[in-house]
């Protein structure tokens, strides 16, 4: 069988995905890794048995509803988490997208259990189960390979993820997500919106206080301490913390 694993962001995920068709993959299986420049030839070419989508959303959506005509089963692996606003779970999928998934992986049960629920309220069938993130399963590998063998017990790590594209985008403005959000996929009025930026802004405010108070007392030193912005987020608003020898990763 052909299965595809669509990478969102290549120099972020391909090394997970990598790691993960390593250790999980079945050798009578082709897998292709592919970027989201996937289109509709490919889908022909390759008639995938499955394809493993990061997310899907209008930019994917076509695609999706394509492939699943063509007898192609659609899994979702799910790259953002619970979201930090529950209403917002599902919330880019249409009731007949969905219909169009044969499931969807997510990282843990709690996650795994609030979309199940949020499938029935829809009146659909439960297709949310837990896989862990590939993500994030190969971070536990490589703490487990590198630091784990490290018999010096005062050794320690943060890694501090961020996820402020919407306030702070990396491409584009605020000006540009507000059509995205708001003119084009209706996710959002414009009061909401606004409100949304306000709330994310003073989330990030209080994750600089957080990482601030760390090294304040004591508990972690400055250059122990990686700040990795989403890709699509801006670095800049976090060089304060760089002034204190934090390090600021795009990886």
């Amino acid at each position: 069988m052909n299965i595809i694993y669509i990478v969102d962001h290549p120099r972020r995920d391909l090394p997970s995905m990598a790691w993960w068709l390593a250790t999980h993959s079945n050798k009578n299986n082709n897998y292709i890794l592919s970027t989201t420049d996937i289109n509709y030839q490919v889908i022909d070419e390759i008639n995938p048995y499955l394809i493993i989508w990061p997310y899907a959303r209008s930019a994917n959506e076509n695609l999706i509803r394509y492939a699943f005509l063509k007898g192609t089963r659609n899994i979702i692996h799910d790259t953002e988490g619970i979201p930090y606003d529950l209403s917002y779970l599902l919330r880019t999928m249409s009731n007949s997208l969905i219909q169009c998934l044969y499931g969807i992986w997510c990282w843990g049960p709690i996650q795994a259990d609030l979309i199940n629920k949020k499938l029935n309220q829809m009146g659909l069938p439960p297709i949310a189960k837990v896989t862990g993130s590939m993500r994030y399963e190969y971070y536990k590998y490589l703490f487990k390979k590198n630091i784990m063998p490290n018999k010096n017990k005062d050794y320690k790590k943060v890694l501090v993820n961020t996820n402020f594209d919407l306030v702070d985008p990396k491409y584009g403005s605020i000006l540009a997500n507000y059509k995205i959000w708001v003119d084009n996929d209706k996710l959002e009025t414009t009061e909401s919106f606004i409100k949304s930026c306000m709330r994310y802004s003073a989330m990030r405010e209080s994750v600089i206080h957080v990482v601030k108070g760390l090294i304040k007392s004591g508990i972690i030193r400055p250059k122990d301490i990686t700040l990795r912005p989403h890709p699509y987020e801006s670095s800049e608003y976090y060089y304060q913390l760089s002034k204190l020898g934090i390090n600021i990763s795009d990886k």
